[in-house]
């Protein structure tokens, strides 16, 4: 396991191979409680990278968090981060097979969404925390299974946003 604001945070089983999982985190930032899904994913036998999208910002409040994403351009800060991370894990030594699973948390939901439309050779599965859109929801190219879990009643997803998706 290895933390860097420039790289995120890895965690990688103890056999030290297995499929890739790339972690994509909620607008707190990459905080202990992904750091720890992640670790508990490599406990199950992944290889899961959780790339670290606000360069070690911590957000530990609603309107720290809103404040944080209001300082940026998330539609062009992110693509750079993921993209590059997403490579990287696939191209990790300690990973088996040639495509990937992503996990996504609220923001990071939707840009497992995206990332799921953008690199759709690549992404085997997508789990959703939340997060709805990414991007648009055009998934004709997709390729991969897709699990989604929703609260009955959420301000920040409507239910016609969750039947849409």
């Amino acid at each position: 396991m290895t933390t860097s604001p420039q790289q995120g945070y890895l965690a990688i089983p103890a056999t030290g191979k297995g499929p890739g999982m790339l972690v994509l985190h909620a607008w707190w930032g990459l905080n202990k409680f992904f750091q720890d899904f992640s670790d508990r994913l490599a406990q199950t036998g992944f290889v899961a990278l959780a790339p670290d999208l606000f360069s070690g910002k911590i957000a530990r409040t609603i309107e720290e968090a809103q404040q944080h994403q209001s300082e940026w351009n998330e539609e062009q800060e992110i693509p750079s981060i993921i993209l590059p991370a997403l490579d990287a894990l696939i191209h990790h030594p300690a990973i088996t097979g040639d495509r990937l699973g992503v996990i996504g948390f609220s923001m990071g939901g939707y840009w497992a969404l995206w990332l799921a439309q953008k690199r759709p050779e690549l992404i085997r599965t997508v789990t959703l925390f939340y997060g709805t859109d990414g991007g648009g929801g055009d998934f004709h190219q997709s390729q991969a299974s897709y699990l989604g879990h929703f609260a009955k009643t959420d301000p920040y997803e409507t239910a016609e946003g969750i039947k849409q998706l």
